[in-house]
């Protein structure tokens, strides 16, 4: 009998009785050539063209750079596309893969020869995802509990019913119109300054430590508990 080859990882399968003597170089190689990649391999793919295709090839092979959809990690490198650029895959083959796209262009992954979704990883971004042969999907769309984060957290909006934003940070910068608040709030810093709504009817109250020493209505009317002093010079 003559040997096969799995579909997902192209994992040779040797024929009952083939390779009498020798079938343990084979299988040594699926483990360390196929297995251990898939599980813990790194490739660095230098991206030259668009739509470029992963290699891949029935079997192991030492030269790892011949079967780069086998591995776990990926690390897209601009080899000269300048542009946003397209990665396909075996077409049929199930894997999950994490991709670091350290290039400065949108990668897009997709299946060969396949019109199923597709997923985006933006520049500089690292993220999990995994296709069923024929889809792409982004394994990281959602999270249980609590998400904390050391660096920074970009995006182009976002959006929740949660009921407030904490943190440490010196400031929090708005590049558009922040969303308008539909309940009572204040805004408070270490200083001990206070900004937030109260009175009746309800005004805008400025304290500091706990004392209200100004506030202004929706007429206009500022009250202040000290001096105000026009056309001077701010501390």
């Amino acid at each position: 009998m003559s040997s096969t080859y799995s579909t997902d990882l192209r994992i040779q399968l040797m024929g009952a009785g083939d390779q009498a003597g020798t079938w343990g170089a084979t299988t040594n190689n699926n483990f360390q050539y196929i297995f251990e990649q898939a599980i813990a391999g790194l490739q660095t793919v230098s991206v030259t063209t668009t739509p470029q295709a992963l290699t891949y090839l029935n079997g192991a092979t030492s030269t790892l750079a011949n079967n780069q959809a086998i591995c776990a990690v990926l690390i897209f490198t601009n080899g000269g596309v300048n542009a946003n650029f397209t990665i396909t895959t075996p077409s049929n083959s199930q894997k999950t893969y994490i991709i670091y796209n350290n290039t400065s262009y949108i990668a897009t992954l997709q299946v060969t020869g396949s019109s199923g979704t597709t997923v985006s990883i933006a520049a500089g971004a690292t993220v999990t995802v995994f296709t069923d042969g024929t889809n792409f999907f982004a394994a990281n769309t959602g999270t249980a509990g609590n998400f904390t984060a050391t660096g920074t957290i970009s995006g182009a909006s976002f959006t929740g019913a949660g009921t407030g934003l904490t943190g440490t940070a010196s400031a929090l910068n708005i590049g558009g119109n922040a969303t308008t608040a539909t309940t009572s709030t204040k805004i408070s810093n270490s200083g001990g300054w206070t900004v937030q709504t109260g009175g009746t009817p309800t005004v805008l109250e400025f304290s500091y430590n706990g004392t209200v020493v100004a506030s202004l209505d929706s007429s206009g009317n500022w009250i202040s508990l000290a001096k105000v002093t026009s056309y001077g010079t701010p501390a």
